[in-house]
Order: structure tokens, then C-alpha cells, then sequence
């Protein structure tokens, strides 16, 4: 499952389309359900509840940092997505990049 590049607003989006599929299709599934992303590796309902809440938890800590005046440097040294860099963070997404991107994105 992969994430479109362009912004926070992106983020925003991607986590309001995959907690609308939970809620509105994924609800009434079984485990057995398969989930066929446009990008990324095919998956089941309990993994993109897993992906909603990397997307969620990684944008609270982003926004947060920020909230506290932290610098966009001092906010990646926080490593803010470090908990999930070993399972979503091999690509070319790292954490570094991706906590880059939500920081530019919270304006």
C-alpha cells in the first residue's frame, strides 16, 4: 500500500479514503477478504487499519513536534516515524522523507 507523494493534504485524503473503505466496505468482510491496492502489495482489512494508523499516529507526532515550535530539522532528528521505518519505511519513503512531507504539508 503506498502513498501518493505531493503533500499533508494527500495524507489527509488517503487517511479519510481508507477509513471510508473500512467503514463503508470493509465492515461486513470476512479476514478472508483480499484488499487490491492501486499501488503496494495486496492486503486484508486488518492491514489497512494497521496502514490508517501509521498514516495517523506518524501526522499526530509530526504535528505535534510542530505544535512546540520544533524546527522541520529537529522534528526529523525525533524520528517521529522511527517505530514503523522497519515495516513502511524500506522504499524510497523512509521516515526522514515522509516525516519531510507531512511537515510541509501542516503549513
Amino acid at each position: 500500500m503506498a502513498l501518493p507523494l505531493r503533500s499533508n493534504i494527500t495524507v489527509r485524503l488517503t487517511l479519510m479514503a481508507i477509513s471510508r473503505l473500512i467503514l463503508v466496505k470493509l465492515m461486513s468482510s470476512t479476514p478472508a477478504t483480499v484488499v487490491i491496492p492501486g499501488h503496494g502489495p495486496v492486503g486484508s482489512k486488518a492491514e489497512m487499519i494497521e496502514y490508517r494508523e501509521m498514516l495517523a499516529t506518524i501526522r499526530d507526532r509530526v504535528a505535534a513536534l510542530k505544535k512546540e515550535g520544533k524546527s522541520l530539522n529537529e522534528i526529523v532528528a525525533a524520528k517521529p516515524a522511527g517505530a514503523y521505518d522497519a515495516k513502511w519505511g524500506r522504499g524510497f519513503v523512509n521516515g526522514e522523507f515522509f516525516t519531510k512531507l507531512v511537515y510541509k504539508g501542516l503549513g
